[in-house]
This record gives C-alpha cells, sequence and structure tokens, in this order.
C-alpha cells in the first residue's frame, strides 16, 4: 500500500525512461539476490527481498506501464498490448509451477532475474522518453520517420467528422475551397487542439 500511494507522486515527478531503467535495474539486482537468499534458505532475507521487490515494482515499472504505453499507442495498439501482458500473466501462472519443479525456488528467481536484466539492456538502447513531449510527438515516436505527419487526422468540430491532415493540405487551394467546405464544413470549424490529435495505422 505504501508503494502504491507513494507511486502517484513518483511516477509524475521524475521521467518515464529515468524510472524505467532504474526500476528494472534494481528489480534485476532484488531477484538476483532473492535467488541468493532462497538457495540459502534465509527466509526472513527473502520475506525483506520481498518487500523491496514490490516497493520498487510499484513506483517504477509497474505503475509506469500504465502510463507509458497509452501514451505512444493508440487505442487498438493498447488493447492489444494489454490483452497480451494479462495473457502472459496467466501464461507465467501455469509456467511456474513446473519451473519450480525443476528448476527448484533459487532457480526461478535466477530465470526471471535473467530475463529482466535482459529487459535493462534491451531498454537502455531502445526506451525513448515521452515527458515533455505533446500527443502528437508521443504517437509519433517509435514511427518510422517516412511515416510521420501523414497518418495525422483532426476531428471537425459539431458532427464528429474527421479531416485527414494529407487531404486537409492537397484540398485548401482556391479553387477548391467552395467543394471542401461542402465536404467537411468551413475550415475555421476544424479543431487543432492537441488533445485531439490522433494517429491512425
Amino acid at each position: 500500500m505504501i508503494g502504491a500511494v507513494a507511486s502517484t507522486y513518483i511516477i509524475y515527478r521524475f521521467p518515464r525512461r529515468w524510472l524505467y531503467l532504474r526500476g528494472q535495474f534494481a528489480i534485476a539486482i532484488i531477484l538476483a539476490l532473492l535467488a541468493y537468499c532462497t538457495y540459502a534458505r534465509r527466509g526472513y532475507a527473502c520475506m525483506v527481498m520481498i518487500v523491496f521487490f514490490e516497493l520498487i515494482q510499484a513506483n517504477s515499472i509497474g505503475g509506469l506501464h500504465w502510463i507509458y504505453i497509452p501514451e505512444i499507442l493508440t487505442d487498438v495498439q493498447f488493447g492489444f498490448v494489454a490483452s497480451f501482458h494479462y495473457f502472459n500473466g496467466v501464461e507465467i501462472a501455469f509456467a511456474s509451477e513446473w519451473m519450480i519443479k525443476y528448476l527448484e525456488p533459487d532457480g526461478l528467481f535466477l530465470f526471471y532475474c535473467i530475463i529482466t536484466s535482459l529487459g535493462f539492456v534491451f531498454m537502455v538502447f531502445f526506451l525513448k522518453e515521452t515527458n515533455g513531449l505533446s500527443d502528437k510527438q508521443k504517437k509519433e515516436l517509435y514511427m518510422p520517420k517516412k511515416y510521420r505527419d501523414k497518418t495525422l487526422h483532426y476531428s471537425v468540430e459539431g458532427d464528429g467528422r474527421e479531416i485527414q491532415m494529407d487531404t486537409l493540405q492537397e484540398e485548401t487551394s482556391p479553387s477548391a475551397t467552395a467543394e471542401n467546405e461542402e465536404k467537411y464544413g468551413a475550415l475555421d470549424d476544424v479543431s487543432l487542439d492537441s488533445e485531439n490529435v490522433d494517429v491512425i495505422n
């Protein structure tokens, strides 16, 4: 509970990448220590490691995951990632029993330590910062440059219709003004507020 309450401040206080990397690294260390304490049959030390794991996880990758992912993905993409996330939880629940049987508890924690360490290396090279970026910049963060500014669309106030940016640019010549206003409405009705910007695949 302490970790959950503290995370509401910490996650918004520090940059995303900064928290991700330090949280991932700290969790890898804790899992390694937990594997050792389990192997050495040190029960109290294991309990301490578990408490530290929960505190760090809640204040880094655990809570930050649900903020960072929606920032960079569309609704459809986020739905897929969330579904895969929960499916992975079910898979781990089934696999852990067999892993404990054949690897022993210390082997299980060591395995998770290795996977977490590999995740840390991946983040170092590929994870990008979203803190301070606009909604548009966040959605384009992992998008190839050739597709940026070509897949944006803006909602039209009133009836909720949408205009593609490239279509709007091509059809705003003087000869097409009347046709545009009839088809999309007056250009003054187009809301360019950053909150209305979205990306379509």
